[in-house]
Order: C-alpha cells, then structure tokens, then sequence
C-alpha cells in the first residue's frame, strides 16, 4: 500500500493526479494508519479540508450602485450668453485693430528744398551709424563661434 501511495504522491507533487487519485490519498491521510513517511503531508491536507469547508458570509454594500435622479438641464441659456461673449469680444478687437494709429501712418514729410534733404540724409546716416556700432558690439562675443568650428568636436563622425 505504501508503495502505491508513494508513486500518488510524486504523481501529486509533479502536479499529473487526477481527482480519483487525489481523493485516495486524501482519505488515506485521514485515516489513522498514516506512516511516518508520510506525516508531513497530514497538516497540508488538513489546510486544504479547512480552506474547503470555509463559508464566506459576506454581503457587500451596493447602495452607492443605485441611480440617482438626474437634473435636466437645458444648455441654450448658457451657449446663447457664450455666443453673445464672442461675438461682443469679436466686434471689439475688430474695431480696434483697424481704428488704430500706427505711429508713421501718413506722417511723410515731402523735402523739396536741398538743404533739407541734406539734413534729412545726414540724420539718417548717423541713426544708421549708431545702430552698425550697436550691433558690432554685440556681435563680438560670437568671434569665439568659429573657433569652435574649427575644432574636431563639432564636426560629426560619419
């Protein structure tokens, strides 16, 4: 019998028992001729009989399940006073954007007398000259850029 009951259980542990087979071995466990080979397995198969025989008396609360009257709500009011907004919001910005001054629109001065061109040209170039030494002063840090470009860093392994 102990030899039967032992190919069972390698049959059980390598998970190849069928329901018959675990049924026999179940009940020989339970019985009171259990070998001292095969005690450990008693607590496991005691285990699995509680697990079996456990009742869950649980009912959960479903309550916040339930429907809930909804409000209808009508929307027109709230789109109309949104459409109005945007066509009040359109009309303004329209009308100030095409009323609005730029600060030399139609304001040219027509120079017909020599020495007011002459003058004219004279402030134009040193507005002109003003603005080169503003921008070279500005463009010297970026010297170093070509330095850089020398160098093999910045050049990309193809």
């Amino acid at each position: 019998m102990t030899n039967s009951i032992d190919k069972i259980i390698e049959k059980y542990y390598a998970g190849e028992t069928n329901q018959e087979e675990e049924k026999k071995l179940r009940t020989y466990l339970f019985s009171g001729q259990v070998s001292a080979d095969h005690a450990y397995m008693r607590p496991l198969f005691k285990h699995f009989e509680s697990e079996r025989n456990m009742s869950i008396e649980f009912e959960p609360d479903l309550s916040f399940t339930s429907k809930r009257k909804t409000k209808v709500r009508n929307i027109w009011p709230k789109l109309i006073s949104i459409a109005a907004s945007f066509v009040i919001l359109i009309a303004v910005a329209f009308s100030w954007f095409n009323n609005s001054d730029t600060m030399y629109k139609q304001k040219y001065t027509l120079l017909e007398d020599k020495a007011d061109q002459e003058e004219a040209l004279a402030i134009t170039l040193d507005a002109l000259g003003f603005l080169s030494k503003k921008f070279d002063k500005g463009t010297k840090p970026l010297v170093h850029i070509k330095d850089f470009e020398r160098t093999d860093i910045s050049k990309k392994n193809k």
